[in-house]
């Protein structure tokens, strides 16, 4: 079986849209203990103009890979109800953390009401509007699958940290706010074209399973969700894949995004 404990540790830091900060903490110190094992030395670009989000540059790069920082979770409003970061699929019952006055305390969902959005938790006092809660981490692992919170889009940065220890040229962009549409992926996108002259971006990011797509059936090539993807280039990628003897399967969707949805919406 592989080792995923930094994966795991991946899925345990607490960093949702408009939070990213501690992800990227993370990402950077581990950067700075792992670099000297890499085969390049990345050059590492954090800026005002990227926001919470930052690029790290391998060599001479022609591609770049994103991968968004950020997950869903909560917000608490008022009366202890919670507003959606994104779209968790929140049920009842389900065990949320959150910090408060330096300590970490749980509570439960205790109303879903679908239709006027009310989620109510479980706390005996009411607390102050503007709280994040999150999932609890809860690891479960058998020779075949992994299952924990945040996995969207943890394997993504793992995917990219584990590239950072054999690539040569490339960008990575670590992006935000991903979850909440509208991410940064554009600003990231627009600077790398200004900058490196790239034009040509892989999304690393996950999926659904679904009726076409199958637990087991090798990585998935997007052919489509609410956008759709230049067929030249996915043609290219599918030509690559095969060449690699990669398993790959397609999804063709009609909902659903990335920071590939953000990009394809620039005048670039």
């Amino acid at each position: 079986m592989m080792n995923y404990d930094l994966l795991k540790k991946l899925c345990a830091v607490r960093a949702s849209a408009g939070n990213e900060i501690p992800m990227k903490d993370f990402l950077l110190d581990y950067l700075q203990r792992e670099k000297s094992n890499w085969k390049v030395q990345p050059q590492v670009i954090v800026s005002e103009e990227l926001g919470d989000g930052m690029i790290w540059i391998f060599g001479k790069p022609k591609t770049a890979v994103y991968a968004h920082l950020d997950s869903v979770a909560f917000t608490l409003s008022y009366d202890n109800y919670l507003v959606p970061v994104g779209s968790p699929d929140a049920e009842i019952g389900d065990t949320l953390c959150f910090e408060f006055e330096q300590e970490v305390f749980t509570t439960k969902l205790v109303t879903l009401d679908n239709n006027d959005h009310s989620i109510l938790i479980d706390f005996p006092k009411p607390l102050p509007p503007g709280l994040e809660l999150y999932y609890s981490p809860e690891w479960k692992e058998t020779d075949k699958t992994i299952q924990s919170c945040y996995l969207d889009n943890r394997v993504g940065v793992y995917t990219l940290l584990r590239l950072c220890e054999t690539v040569e040229n490339a960008a990575f962009a670590f992006t935000c706010y991903e979850e909440m549409g509208g991410g940064n992926a554009s600003v990231v996108a627009l600077y790398l074209l200004q900058h490196y002259g790239i034009r040509s971006s892989l999304i690393c990011d996950v999926t659904w399973e679904s009726k076409g797509v199958h637990n087991d059936s090798g990585v998935v090539l997007s052919l489509r969700d609410s956008k759709i993807p230049r067929k030249l280039y996915v043609d290219k990628l599918t030509s690559l894949a095969k060449k690699a003897e990669v398993p790959f399967q397609f999804e063709v969707e009609g909902h659903g995004g990335s920071d590939g949805s953000e990009i394809q919406k620039m005048p670039y």
